[in-house]
């Protein structure tokens, strides 16, 4: 007869269980901070709250901004060599998704 062995406990302690709470509990408030104050989940699955939504939009829009700034300021310092590596290719195809996505949020 073989013997089940117990589960593998996640945290040694509780005190460390509750350190990854906190730490969850950080991230999720530092990512609404982000959205201005927004909560990432709605009070209820049912309700229709555009404001809601448009004020989320205009985080993510927002946020997509600074990456698109961030990234045109990275090529515009780097060299030529740098300019014909697969790099470079790379970011400028990544830059372009993301100017694709400024335009659809805007759009919208």
């Amino acid at each position: 007869m073989s013997k089940i062995m117990p589960a593998k406990k996640i945290y040694p302690s509780p005190a460390e269980r509750q350190r990854a709470y906190r730490q969850r509990l950080a991230a999720r408030r530092a990512a609404e901070a982000v959205l201005g104050g927004v909560p990432l989940v709605a009070s209820s699955r049912v309700v229709y709250d555009k404001k809601r939504w448009d004020e989320m939009l205009s985080g993510a829009l927002l946020i997509v901004e600074v990456v698109r700034d961030e990234m045109n300021e990275v090529a515009e310092f780097r060299s030529t060599r740098w300019w014909n590596s697969k790099e470079a290719k790379a970011l400028m195809e990544q830059r372009d998704y993301v100017w694709s996505l400024v335009r659809v949020f805007k759009s919208m």
